[in-house]
């Protein structure tokens, strides 16, 4: 399949369910061909795209039939750090295949176990073309968010400063309270204070795509810190006016509108 090809298969609208994926577009994926949805990724043979991509490695694809997502996602982590060792990113980054890359992003656990090694070798995977590898690439940091909270922050701050709203994103869903499909950060959501220089740095910008992300963090917090959500959210509007509208709405939608109030 050429670019051209590439780019009018990812255009197509995705199945809502991977029993629904159509056998032409699973062969397709099997051959390296980008997912446009998460069904797809859950629907594809991995152990035959492993099979493909990585001839070498055919021996390895029973490894690739576990039953959770991410299981697999990880199994793929390691065998890619199996044989190519510190190069699985690298070498993964290659691929045409989202699933492949999104291997990569997760054979950087396996890599290293430090904090700012680890945010650098994810950088390319949290700037990636397609939404699921940055998803990867947030999650690949989780566990040492979640061990290393402030540590990991800290390692974040360039990345949070880059003029790439790719980036921007990455540093804030690393650091999620209650991050989808990971562990909870116990320290932001009991003391989200903590976090404040890092969003409010991040939070006056255009990117929809990065307001999201900050919106999502502080609507994590809202419930248990309704106080501490609002009087964030009115600073930014004082400090930042109607750039920050939508997001201060989106960050307080769980909160109840006051009596003879109106939302941001």
């Amino acid at each position: 399949m050429d670019a051209a090809e590439q780019g009018l298969f990812a255009a197509r609208r995705g199945a809502r369910h991977p029993g629904l994926v159509p056998a032409e577009v699973l062969a397709r994926l099997v051959r390296g061909a980008p997912s446009v949805n998460h069904m797809e990724e859950m629907a594809l043979d991995m152990g035959q795209l492993l099979t493909t991509q990585f001839p070498a490695l055919a021996g390895e694809a029973p490894r690739m039939h576990a039953v959770r997502f991410l299981d697999r996602m990880r199994a793929g982590a390691a065998v890619m750090f199996e044989h190519f060792g510190a190069a699985a990113p690298e070498t993964a980054l290659a691929s045409p295949s989202d699933t492949v890359r999104g291997w990569g992003a997760f054979a950087t656990v396996l890599v290293t176990r430090d904090p700012g090694s680890r945010v650098k070798l994810l950088v390319p995977f949290a700037a990636d073309s397609h939404f699921a590898v940055r998803e990867w690439a947030w999650l690949a940091l989780r566990d040492l968010a979640v061990a290393q909270p402030l540590v990991v922050m800290d390692q974040l701050w360039p990345v949070a400063q880059s003029e790439d709203p790719l980036l921007r994103r990455f540093a804030v869903e690393s650091l999620r309270p209650r991050g989808v499909w990971s562990r909870h950060i116990a320290l932001f959501k009991d003391e989200p204070a903590h976090a404040a220089a890092l969003l409010d740095k991040v939070a006056p910008t255009a990117s929809k795509y990065v307001q999201d992300s900050v919106a999502n963090w502080v609507n994590d917090v809202s419930r248990d810190h309704p106080a501490w959500a609002s009087s964030t959210v009115e600073r930014w509007c004082r400090d930042h006016g109607p750039a920050v509208k939508r997001l201060a709405r989106r960050a307080l939608r769980s909160l109840p509108v006051p009596a003879g109030g109106t939302a941001p």
